[in-house]
């Protein structure tokens, strides 16, 4: 296909193509990408803050391993009432990543507002280093992902279909099990980042530096079609890639 518009025009405008063209300019496979440093993010900041979800600890169960991570890319994605869908963006550099790759499915606990707690427990250490879920009450879903007892809610989900981002992937999800377990709001990250201690901030600022440079290295390394994963297979339980 080729792009919206006039090609040349796009090259003139600051827009470049990644991928392969044919002789005729045709686009064979690739996408057209415009680099930051071509525009100017304070005009787009205040509607990009308000894309993101509450926070969410995204739990996952594999290979013995339960684990949880917090996340604030979490979205509906579905318009029909008995069919219930979320995608939820998990970056290449958690230690859930690989999970949810390997297991197929993951939960959605969403903390209440006033529990900050959830914040250091699952969002600044990894699983990689220890068990995270330790000393938290929780019970495994009807996918085998923990579900956390103490929480606003949760959503149980299965894994149906997955896109990869390069430094991160974007994975479709069925619901097939919830509850709100308490009232009130659940908790957002531009009001909790108001309430943490300095030092929990100061932590999250320096992981999140970190992650910021893999994905500014790797989020164009995009791999074209759908990836294959642990859920494609019958039982469920295959390797991550």
């Amino acid at each position: 296909m080729r792009p919206y518009g006039d090609g040349d025009a796009w090259f003139a405008s600051g827009w470049r193509f990644v991928g392969k063209l044919d002789g005729d300019g045709l686009c064979l496979a690739g996408i057209w990408e415009r680099g930051a440093e071509d525009m100017d993010y304070g005009k787009i900041a205040p509607v990009m803050g308000n894309l993101w979800s509450p926070i969410v600890a995204v739990s996952s169960r594999w290979r013995g391993q339960d684990n949880a991570q917090i996340c604030v890319s979490i979205g509906g994605a579905s318009i029909v009432a008995e069919r219930p869908r979320v995608v939820a963006q998990i970056y290449r550099t958690n230690h859930s990543h690989d999970m949810i790759m390997g297991s197929g499915a993951f939960a959605l606990n969403f903390p209440r507002a006033e529990q900050l707690d959830w914040i250091k427990a699952f969002g600044l250490v990894s699983g990689r280093d220890g068990r995270k879920l330790d000393g938290w009450e929780y019970a495994a879903g009807a996918t085998g992902s923990p579900l956390l007892a103490d929480c606003w809610g949760w959503l149980d989900c299965r894994v149906v279909n997955a896109m990869d981002g390069g430094d991160m992937t974007c994975f479709l999800a069925e619901v097939v099990d919830g509850c709100t377990v308490s009232p009130g709001q659940p908790l957002w990250w531009r009001d909790a980042r108001q309430r943490i201690p300095e030092d929990w901030m100061r932590a999250w600022n320096e992981k999140q530096a970190a992650e910021v440079a893999f994905s500014r290295a790797n989020m164009s390394g995009i791999k074209r079609g759908a990836i294959r994963g642990g859920f494609f297979n019958a039982e469920g339980a295959g390797e991550s890639e």
